[in-house]
């Protein structure tokens, strides 16, 4: 499953703006190009655990300074972090399962799960039971 503590780095041979701007929005730490990979991966893997983003070398050649900043200033921290009792309803609701059977199997109303779910939306940012399952199966939480 995906946490806030997993670091992901891509390894890729894509080079240009629009990969990488795809792979920042997507929470990615690392976009490493595979032909700096035998000089800078150590690199790489050093800057992001120290909690920094790291961008080629060779790909920041290509990009203005003006670019590179307001992919940083626009990058979007991990979301607040799930309970454990809303990681399970979202699964739930990932699984298809209706609001009455997840009380069911959790021993709590409708309702209670309807707040739950509510919550997890409201902390993830996502405005539809479409989007909740997209990120569900995204982030991990089908089996």
């Amino acid at each position: 499953m995906v946490g806030p503590d997993l670091k992901v780095m891509i390894l890729t041979l894509m080079k240009d703006k629009e990969n990488l701007r795809h792979a920042l929005s997507a929470w990615v730490e690392g976009y490493l190009f595979a032909g700096d990979a035998d000089v800078k991966i150590s690199v790489a893997i050093d800057a992001i655990q120290r909690g920094q983003v790291y961008i080629s070398h060779g790909l920041l050649e290509d990009l203005s300074d003006d670019w590179v900043e307001t992919c940083r200033d626009n990058w979007k921290p991990f979301p607040k972090l799930l309970t454990g009792r809303e990681k399970e309803i979202l699964r739930f609701i990932a699984e298809g399962r209706s609001s009455k059977k997840i009380g069911g199997l959790l021993f709590v109303s409708a309702r209670t799960v309807e707040h739950h779910r509510s919550n997890v939306m409201s902390k993830l940012n996502l405005k539809n039971t479409a989007s909740l399952i997209k990120y569900a199966v995204c982030h991990g939480y089908l089996a």
